[in-house]
């Protein structure tokens, strides 16, 4: 029973990496594993500074301009019921503190459950945005339960939550549980999917729908969006890939458990469910038992497109979405690695889309893709931001570190930079007429620099690639 219920924590839907972007500023917060997370700001592909958040599995992050002045807000907590959450406000020039709070409300009812806390991205100015915990027994001999709070908050000044809605499920047996969102379309409430396994004398897949407004006194709005019995032996379906909106719909990706892949789409005023669609289009790949790879929408209310970004052999892809209907041209961004669920995001901007990913390094994964590019039905290939490799040895080291460039660039326009943790920059080596570089631990003003833990940029015309040194004295 143990090993079942560690078995089940495994798919509590944690998210490692999250971003928002205002203009060319994208601002990524990254679990760089076993719960050390950061919050990395970056102008266009440039790495500008970094500052720790804590040992944390679950992180959200969103930027909100409704207030007098721009909100860069934070969500970070664990995947267990001892509810160490933190709400925090950094500022958005040099991503110092600006407040912070482990006032998040906990329902005595679940105190009990683990728990995951999310916010918007992006909300519309008309309200405030919402922050949604999300809460699930993980029981393994009983009925099994899953919940959701949500409430209103202040992103400039943090008073505490108000408006609060709850949504609540039960049934026989254990769950295997997902869960997407929060996101809106211009104009409208928050929405969340839930896309469930329930394992009980037979297997059920359920995805419901919460929509964040009262349709009684303190419960929220909430619909069937599927149900149906899973007789399927594929490995890991059915189930869900993505929640995104743009200004005018939101759209939930799922599979069934034959491997056929559906688009359910949402809108209105008040939000309903539009209708389920085939979807026509290969999305993610599988891996066994562990399931499908990672998978990703844009979310910004102010959007009229919307992108989908997945992984699948070998290559991070994309697909646009624009006035109803997905343009039959996928896009490949860039090769990586395996990415797992939950280690992509995808946010916009009014040129493109700035793509992030984690594929277990230090630093996050950046490519962009111009807007114009996905309108046009033979699109250009996007301009992948992070095909230099940069790699340093020995690390840690005590006098002086070679750098060696890989990557097809052109070493005689290739700048390599050093910065501190607070962005500010140590020493720059303006052309390199190698692939290696020798940096002797000191400034450009020929003094030492102290111990610790410095950022080297490598750039050449618009790509950049980036690592961590420390320095010991």
């Amino acid at each position: 029973m143990i090993i079942l219920l560690i078995g089940l924590l495994a798919w509590t839907p944690a998210r490692s990496i999250d971003a928002v972007a205002i203009d060319d500023t994208l601002f990524i917060a990254m679990d760089r594993g076993g719960g050390d997370t950061y919050l990395f700001r970056y102008e266009s592909s440039s790495f500008i500074r970094e500052v720790s958040l804590g040992d944390y599995d679950n992180l959200s992050i969103g930027y909100f301009t409704g207030a007098d002045t721009p909100c860069l807000i934070v969500v970070t907590g664990n995947n267990q019921s001892d509810y160490d959450d933190l709400i925090r406000r950094f500022d958005s020039e040099d991503l110092s503190l600006v407040w912070e709070s482990d006032s998040v409300p906990v329902f005595d009812d679940w105190e009990d459950f683990m728990r995951l806390v999310f916010i918007e991205r992006r909300s519309i100015e008309a309200r405030q945005p919402r922050i949604v915990s999300y809460y699930c027994s993980h029981v393994t001999n009983a009925s099994d339960y899953l919940a959701i709070e949500s409430s209103s908050f202040d992103p400039e000044i943090y008073f505490g939550c108000y408006d609060s809605l709850q949504y609540y499920h039960s049934e026989s047996g254990y769950i295997d549980d997902d869960f997407f969102g929060p996101v809106a379309i211009s104009g409208s409430v928050p929405l969340t999917i839930t896309s469930n396994k329930w394992w009980g004398m037979w297997e059920d897949y359920v995805i419901r729908a919460q929509v964040h407004e009262a349709d009684s006194p303190g419960w929220m709005r909430n619909f069937s969006v599927h149900d149906e019995m899973v007789s399927s032996v594929l490995p890991g379906l059915p189930c869900g890939f993505c929640l995104g909106s743009n200004s005018t719909e939101a759209v939930f990706l799922w599979a069934d458990s034959e491997g056929a892949n559906w688009s359910t789409v949402f809108s209105g005023d008040p939000l309903e469910l539009t209708g389920t669609y085939p979807f026509e289009y290969p999305l993610v790949g599988f891996m066994g038992s562990w399931g499908p790879a990672a998978a990703a929408a844009s979310a910004n209310p102010d959007d009229q497109g919307m992108l989908v970004c997945y992984y699948r052999d070998g290559y991070i892809r994309a697909r646009y979405r624009e006035e109803g209907s997905w343009n039959p041209y996928e896009h490949q961004i860039s090769s990586s690695g395996w990415v797992y669920t939950r280690d992509l995001a995808v946010c916009s901007v009014t040129e493109g889309y700035w793509i992030t990913w984690n594929d277990g390094g230090d630093y996050p994964r950046i490519s962009f893709i111009n807007r114009e590019t996905l309108t046009a039905i033979n699109g250009e290939p996007s301009q992948n931001l992070d095909p230099i490799y940069l790699t340093a040895s020995p690390n840690p080291f005590v006098s002086s570190v070679s750098f060696t460039i890989s990557g097809e660039v052109d070493l005689e326009n290739t700048i390599v930079s050093i910065y501190d943790l607070t962005g500010h920059l140590i020493r720059d080596f303006s052309s390199c007429r190698g692939e290696s570089i020798l940096w002797d631990g000191q400034s450009s003003d020929r003094i030492e620099c102290p111990s610790g833990t410095y950022i080297a940029l490598v750039r050449s015309g618009e790509s950049s690639g980036s690592c961590r040194l420390v320095l010991i004295r």
